[in-house]
């Protein structure tokens, strides 16, 4: 079993990330105001839930201080932690499995939007075809197409009219621009 090391979350005393993904408070004490009294108080440090983002891929922590309040998710604090700051503005934290809710410190590096979009063609973790939220067409019609264009020669026009669709959409998926993914190699393309 892997021995979980805590370590201080940058710009983020208050705070500590483990290299298992897991994020606590720390015993801190705070100042506060009730009516015309100020006091300070201890507040008792504790680990903290991960919510699930909207987009219900991964997971955030909130965290707060007095001056501020932000909901950063969890594989991009461990990655700053563990592995320092992001070589560039443009680059990602990025799971080296393909699972956005393993975010241990081995699971996680810094990488290019291009290597992570590569990365999620190799885990099978990218959205395409009747996966894809926005898909209209199924892909058994987009198979039919193809095989018809194929077949017949039909202009893009008639196709269109005939499967139910702009023009330019039929063109697209014969030419392998959209929808490429559902294609057998034989089918691309003509």
């Amino acid at each position: 079993m892997e021995d979980e090391i805590w370590l201080p979350v940058p710009e983020w005393p208050e705070y500590e990330v483990s290299n298992l993904g897991r994020v606590r408070s720390l015993d801190r004490y705070v100042t506060q105001r009730k009516f015309d009294t100020t006091y300070t108080r201890l507040m008792r440090g504790r680990m903290l839930a991960q919510s699930l983002m909207s987009s219900g891929r991964y997971l955030f922590v909130t965290l707060g201080n007095q001056k501020k309040v932000e909901r950063p998710s969890v594989h991009r604090l461990v990655t700053l932690t563990f592995h320092g700051p992001a070589p560039s503005k443009h680059h990602e934290a990025a799971h080296n499995d393909g699972d956005s809710f393993n975010n241990r410190e081995s699971n996680l590096r810094w990488a290019t939007p291009m290597e992570n979009t590569q990365d999620k063609f190799l885990h099978g973790t990218i959205r395409r075809g009747e996966a894809h939220h926005s898909t209209r067409i199924p892909d058994s019609v987009v198979v039919q197409l193809i095989a018809r264009r194929k077949e017949t020669g039909l202009p893009y026009y008639k196709l269109a009219k005939e499967f139910g669709m702009c023009t330019m959409h039929a063109w697209r998926i014969c030419n392998a621009i959209r929808r490429g993914s559902v294609l057998a190699g034989d089918l691309v393309g003509t």
